[in-house]
C-alpha cells in the first residue's frame, strides 16, 4: 500500500508535487555539477526519499528516444528498485537531463506490505493475447517485462504490485508509419482485490 510522506528539499529553482502518495520533482540549477556528483546525489535521494536502492537503468537505443539518427535529450536514468524488482511504469525513476542540467524524480512513498499470491502464467497470458485482439499478425513483434508499476509521479495511485506489460509494435515500412500497443496485467492476487487494482490507468491496450 502506499501513502503520503512529508518531503523538502532546498535547490536552485526547485519544484516538486505531491499527489494522493506521489512525488513528481524537478531540481534545476546543477550548473556547477559534475556527473559524478549527480550520480552520489542521485543514490541519497532514493535512500532519503524511500529507502530505495537506486540502480541505473540499461536502455536501448529505442528507449532511451536515440535512435535513427535523432540524439537524445536523456542524459541517464536511475530505478529505484524494491525488493529488487525494477520499475516497468513511468513512476519509480530518477532520470538525469544532461543537457538541461536537471533532475527530474517520480515516486510514491510506500506504506505496509500486503501478502498476495502468483497468478497463473496461462491466465496471464490469455489477458495478454486478448487484449491485442486475440491474434497477431506477421511482422508484428512482442515482447514482454516483469516489474512492479508505478504511476508517474502526478498520477494518483493507492497500490504498487508485480505486473507484466505487454509490448506488440511493429516498424515503419517506408510508407506507412509504425506503431506500438501496450497492455499491462497483474502478476499476483490479493484478497478482496480486483487483478486491476493499482493499474486502473494501464489495464487493457494503450
Amino acid at each position: 500500500m502506499l501513502s503520503a510522506k512529508p518531503f523538502s528539499l532546498v535547490g536552485d529553482e526547485s519544484r516538486f508535487r505531491w499527489t494522493v502518495g506521489g512525488m513528481h520533482l524537478r531540481l534545476r540549477g546543477l550548473d556547477g555539477w559534475v556527473d559524478s556528483a549527480v550520480t552520489d546525489a542521485v543514490v541519497r535521494l532514493a535512500a532519503e526519499l524511500d529507502g530505495r536502492q537506486a540502480i541505473k537503468g540499461e536502455m536501448g537505443l529505442e528507449e532511451s528516444g536515440a535512435f535513427l539518427g535523432v540524439r537524445s535529450a536523456l542524459g541517464e536514468e536511475y530505478w529505484l528498485h524494491v525488493n529488487d524488482i525494477a520499475p516497468v511504469g513511468p513512476g519509480g525513476r530518477v532520470t538525469y537531463y544532461r543537457s538541461a542540467r536537471s533532475l527530474e524524480v517520480a515516486f510514491h512513498a510506500r506504506g505496509r506490505s500486503l501478502r498476495g499470491r502468483w497468478r497463473n502464467p496461462r491466465t496471464v497470458a490469455r489477458e495478454a493475447l486478448a487484449a491485442f485482439g486475440g491474434e497477431l499478425i506477421s511482422g508484428e513483434r512482442l515482447r514482454a517485462a516483469f516489474g512492479y508499476y508505478e504511476a508517474a509521479g502526478y498520477e494518483p495511485q493507492d497500490l504498487m504490485r508485480p505486473v507484466y506489460v505487454v509490448l506488440v509494435d511493429q516498424h515503419s515500412d517506408g510508407e506507412n508509419p509504425g506503431w506500438r500497443l501496450a497492455s499491462v496485467h497483474a502478476a499476483t492476487d490479493l484478497d478482496d482485490t480486483p487483478p486491476t487494482a493499482g493499474i486502473e490507468s494501464v489495464t487493457g491496450c494503450a
